[in-house]
């Protein structure tokens, strides 16, 4: 077996449980030394991805045949290839691997990849005095020298996901106006301009910016990736700065830098190439369009010009960090810290929004967010709109906090969030994005949503987990399920109860309460005992029980009790009991 010299030592691989990434599952018909073909699947981001087949079995192209082949582990951990060659007769070996060395490669992302060097929307919405802010987005076509130019349906088809304007349409235009309560509006401009010539043309061959293998003896060693990459697209943009007007401003927020410019090349994702696969880096080259430099930029593929991918990329273009792990936890499973509710996660094809604690912190589309601290009643808008649309809550003695916001899946860009309801999130200010998380609860994790089942040790359901009058529980709390736990699994103490229905707002009941007693009997106990006016009770119990109202709930769910309960002789129970303010 040979060992994958290629990129694998910066890799994350976990095939069976996929779902956070801007691509997954996408279809690649491959060719192997002997002309044969088979087909299989790429899935990951522009940090890790990876092949596999319809089973999640890992798929490496062994460096010295050439031949793609099911991936193994050696002694050491590292990814072989074995001598299993990918094919339908052929079963695969590992679903799973794990980061163990990082990159140079990643390290120099890292750098950067929560601080975008090219645009700042505070100083841009300055220099507008609070107005809207236009973003004036360059789009560059680029075919390399094996492919002919792009149709004139393919141009047509990227200008409207990028461009549409109208009322509902699914534009890339449009999310970026919805998400940002029309604060940001980004025109997109196409290069070259020209009704024959469609895109520029490189010098080099598609496999020049795919990696070094016996199969590709002209691809490209990891030392080199960012030149080959730079290089290409400054040739693109020499070719056709001149056409680019001086009076389309470039620079909104008169930083010297253009703040963003867009490549989609042709063709779909290369597998585990870095190049060839959509993501957002920094111009590390010199290059200038109208004495502005260019400094963030996104590389996206024709043949896979996702709406989600292309907002993905664009959000961490503004700052916005990923919120998904890169690692599976201790057990070798990958765990989820918000999934599907947002699109730096789990990007949908018809993309989610991003929560208002991203659009706070770091997008800076809402200014502030009040908080919560006294006992009472309060609503929320849906996070669409601009107003009363999020609150914190802060915890005694943590630097983390709750945030609450509400969603609906009526809104156009929340189509494929799970539920409607309010979404309640533990928020680590003093950590950047989920994307070094390592636990199931998000010990690492700046971004958490509570979730059925889900603690420090188990995932949950995250795609249950908001809240409405009728589902998602009757309260949060020390004792619900989930409970208010923070990361170093210490309980919150804050009771939020009383969900309303889901309409043009929800209301709900927030109460501070204090650490819970509990109390384990198997005898009756009345209201005379065990009930006062200031107490919430909450019983879970291994049997079921029948309440003196002939309320009933099954083994292992829970409910919030008013004071006055009664519970039949003879059940084992156990009564917590939290003092509230």
């Amino acid at each position: 077996m040979k060992r994958l010299n290629i990129l694998l030592s910066a890799m994350i691989i976990y095939c069976s449980c996929l779902i956070a990434a801007p691509i997954y599952n996408m279809p690649l018909t491959l060719t192997q030394p002997d002309g044969t073909t088979f087909s299989c699947f790429a899935s990951g981001d522009e940090y890790f991805h990876w092949l596999h087949d319809s089973e999640g079995y890992i798929i490496i192209q062994d460096s010295i045949t050439g031949y793609y082949c099911y991936a193994d582990t050696l002694s050491d951990g590292s990814l072989t290839a074995s001598n299993k060659i990918a094919s339908l007769t052929n079963k695969g070996i590992i679903k799973t691997f794990r980061v163990k060395n990082i990159s140079i490669k990643e390290q120099e992302q890292t750098q950067f990849r929560y601080n975008p060097c090219s645009f700042d929307f505070v100083s841009a919405k300055n220099l507008v005095n609070g107005e809207q802010v236009v973003m004036n987005n360059i789009v560059i076509f680029i075919r390399f020298a094996d492919q002919d130019e792009f149709s004139n349906t393919e141009i047509a088809t990227i200008k409207s996901i990028m461009i549409d304007s109208t009322a509902n349409s699914l534009s890339f235009k449009n999310y970026i106006l919805e998400s940002s309560f029309q604060k940001l509006k980004v025109n997109s401009f196409f290069y070259p301009q020209s009704t024959t010539i469609l895109s520029y043309q490189d010098i080099h061959p598609r496999n020049y910016y795919l990696p070094y293998s016996a199969n590709n003896p002209i691809g490209y060693q990891e030392a080199i990736r960012k030149q080959r990459e730079d290089s290409l697209l400054v040739r693109a943009i020499n070719v056709i700065k001149n056409q680019i007007s001086p009076d389309i401003n470039l620079d909104a927020d008169n930083n010297s830098l253009i703040d963003n410019v867009v490549f989609v090349a042709k063709g779909g994702p290369g597998d585990f190439s870095t190049i060839l696969w959509p993501h957002r880096w920094n111009m590390y080259q010199n290059c200038y369009i109208n004495s502005k430099q260019v400094g963030t930029y996104n590389i996206l593929l024709s043949n896979y010009l996702d709406l989600g991918t292309i907002c993905h990329e664009f959000l961490h273009t503004l700052g916005a960090p990923d919120l998904y792990h890169k690692n599976p936890n201790s057990d070798n499973v990958m765990m989820h810290p918000v999934d599907l509710w947002d699109v730096m996660a789990n990007t949908q094809s018809q993309p989610q929004q991003t929560s208002t604690y991203i659009k706070y912190k770091y997008l800076h589309w809402i200014d502030n967010i009040p908080s919560i601290l006294h006992t009472g009643t309060y609503t929320l808008n849906p996070i669409t709109v601009a107003t009363n649309n999020c609150y914190t809550i802060p915890i005694p003695n943590q630097t983390e906090y709750l945030l609450l916001e509400y969603r609906k899946k009526t809104n156009i860009f929340d189509a494929s969030i799970p539920n409607n309801g309010i979404l309640i999130y533990r928020i680590n200010p003093n950590i950047s994005g989920n994307f070094e998380g390592r636990e199931a609860g998000g010990v690492d994790d700046e971004v958490y949503i509570y979730r059925l089942y889900g603690d420090l040790n188990n995932d949950g359901y995250c795609n249950v987990a908001s809240h409405y009058n009728g589902y998602g529980g009757l309260a949060f709390s020390d004792v619900s399920n989930p409970n208010d736990f923070m990361s170093d699994g210490t309980l919150g103490g804050v009771q939020i109860s009383n969900f309303g229905t889901c309409s043009d707002n929800i209301s709900f009941k927030v109460r501070f309460c204090g650490n819970p007693s509990f109390i384990s009997t198997d005898v009756i106990y009345d209201s005379s005992n065990i009930s006062s006016n200031n107490h919430a009770f909450n019983i879970s119990t291994s049997g079921d029980i029948t309440l003196a109202t002939d309320i009933s709930f099954g083994a292992y769910e829970s409910i919030t009790l008013n004071p006055g309960f009664y519970v039949p002789f003879g059940i084992n129970f156990v009564a917590n009991i939290i003092t509230c303010d």
